[in-house]
């Protein structure tokens, strides 16, 4: 079985070596996806749980006051795209 299709069966990572060390990750798009999902929404969470400790511990401010500071420091900024991973095509005949 090719590599790439044994890639996408399994859904599995392959851990590639170079002198008996781990030196990279190969896996499918589709498990790559979702594990950055995954770590995306974990992210989310976390920041969640630490912004509830702070308002807890008085650290925060009310929601209109944080809008208006977003704005004023934020107004002329520009939204820059999140980096993404290079891609190689290989196609197997």
């Amino acid at each position: 079985m090719a590599f790439p299709y044994k890639l996408k069966e399994t859904q599995s990572p392959i851990v590639l070596t170079v002198n008996g060390k781990a030196a990279a990750v190969v896996q499918d798009a589709e498990s790559y996806q979702k594990l950055i999902d995954r770590l995306e929404l974990l992210e989310s969470v976390t920041k969640i749980r630490q912004s509830i400790n702070e308002f807890k511990q008085g650290e925060g401010m009310p929601l209109n006051q944080a809008f208006a500071e977003f704005k004023e420091n934020y107004a002329n900024a520009i939204a820059l795209p999140h980096p993404q991973p290079a891609i190689a095509t290989l196609n197997y005949r």
